[in-house]
C-alpha cells in the first residue's frame, strides 16, 4: 500500500542523511557508499523491505512468504562459507565465526548448523516456486 511505501521511502531518506552526516556516504558528485557495513546493517534491509513491495505489486508471491523473499534478499542462499567455518570449528583450527562478519550471530557449530539448513531449505523453496530471471533480479548482493 502507498502508506507502507512512504514509511520505507522516508527510513531510506532518513538513513542516508545520517550515513552523510557519518562520512559512510559521500553526496557529491553523486551518492557514493564509503562503508560496506553501513550498507549491509543499515541500507540492505531497508532495501529489501523496498523490493519486496515491488515485487508484491509487480509479481505474484503467492508461493513464497514474505519471510523468505527478506530473508534471501538479506543472507542469499549461499552456505559455503558457513559449511568451511563448521568444518574448521569441528577441526578446532580456529574459533568459530560462521560467517565474514566478526560479529555474526553465527558463533557455535549448532548455529551454524541450523542456518546451514535454512538457507537450504530457504534456497529449495525459492527454486520449486520462482523461476532463475525472478531469484536473479531480486539479489541485493
Amino acid at each position: 500500500n502507498s502508506k507502507h511505501a512512504t514509511a520505507v521511502l522516508e527510513r531510506l531518506k532518513t538513513t542516508l542523511d545520517v550515513g552523510c552526516k557519518r562520512k559512510m556516504i559521500q553526496q557529491t558528485p553523486h551518492l557514493v557508499l564509503l562503508d560496506d557495513t553501513f550498507y549491509h546493517d543499515e541500507i540492505k534491509p531497508i532495501m529489501a523491505e523496498w523490493l519486496l513491495l515491488w515485487l508484491e505489486v509487480n509479481h505474484t508471491l503467492a508461493t513464497v512468504s514474505r519471510d523468505q523473499v527478506i530473508s534471501y534478499l538479506l543472507h542469499g542462499t549461499d552456505v559455503a562459507s558457513l559449511k568451511l567455518n563448521l568444518k574448521e570449528a569441528q577441526e578446532g583450527k580456529k574459533a568459530v565465526e560462521g560467517a565474514p562478519s566478526s560479529d555474526s550471530p553465527f558463533k557455535t557449530k549448532e548455529a551454524i548448523e541450523t542456518e546451514i539448513s535454512r538457507r537450504e531449505a530457504l534456497a529449495r523453496a525459492l527454486n520449486d516456486n520462482l523461476d532463475k530471471e525472478h531469484i536473479q533480479m531480486i539479489s541485493l548482493g
